[in-house]
């Protein structure tokens, strides 16, 4: 459910701020793993670890 939750927040941030970066949008990624206590998992991934998990994924797109 926290990554429900991590998604949907960071699609409503980025729907509201369509003037975000690229590096604004990691950031944003990262600091919301960090709300949602997981950014444990992430670690071991480098994609992950630099908050790009969005970029690739499907759901996002």
């Amino acid at each position: 459910m926290p990554y429900i939750c991590l998604v949907d927040e960071f699609q409503e941030r980025i729907y509201e701020k369509t003037d975000l970066k690229r590096e604004d949008l990691r950031k944003t990624w990262l600091e919301l793993a960090k709300k949602y206590h997981l950014e444990s998992e992430n670690t071991g991934h480098i994609n992950l670890e630099t908050g790009g998990y969005f970029i690739d994924n499907p759901i996002f797109i």
